[in-house]
């Protein structure tokens, strides 16, 4: 009788992980609210406030139908949701993530499945300066 001994092979699978802005860890099965139990680091990412930043997430096991994005300012004693968008399978999915005007200074960005998080520190820097208006004419002078 011949036997044939194959060593064991672990086939251990990620679930989820911000790639930017990057996170904390490169930790994939993080649980634990708010942010897998990984301390805060210094911001990785600065936005300016009010505008509509585009985040990137890797989905390798999905369990659930959305991924949501949050963010705290207050190592989510409070949290607010700025957006969630359906998730339809493994793949890299990318999110319009709007930034509040207030409060300025760090914040957390955190993304969930429901069961997995991942998060990233960053920084909310004030708006840019709004330009003046000017009304400009093409026509000759003394056309109009």
């Amino acid at each position: 009788m011949l036997l044939i001994t194959l060593p064991a092979v672990s086939l251990a699978q990620a679930h989820l992980n911000l790639l930017d802005p990057m996170a904390r860890t490169a930790d994939y099965d993080l649980t634990a609210d708010p942010c897998g139990g990984k301390p805060a680091a210094a911001p990785m990412a600065t936005y300016s406030a009010g505008t509509d930043i585009e985040i990137t997430i890797d989905l390798s096991v999905q369990h659930r139908p959305s991924l949501r994005a949050f963010i705290s300012y207050d190592s989510f004693t409070t949290q607010t949701e700025l957006a969630m968008i359906s998730a339809s399978g493994n793949g890299i999915y990318k999110m319009t993530v709007p930034i509040p005007l207030q409060p300025l200074g760090s914040a957390v960005l955190r993304v969930t499945d429901g069961n997995y998080v991942s998060c990233a520190d960053i920084m909310i820097a004030e708006p840019a300066p709004l330009v003046p208006w000017r009304w400009y004419s093409r026509a000759a002078p003394g056309a109009l």
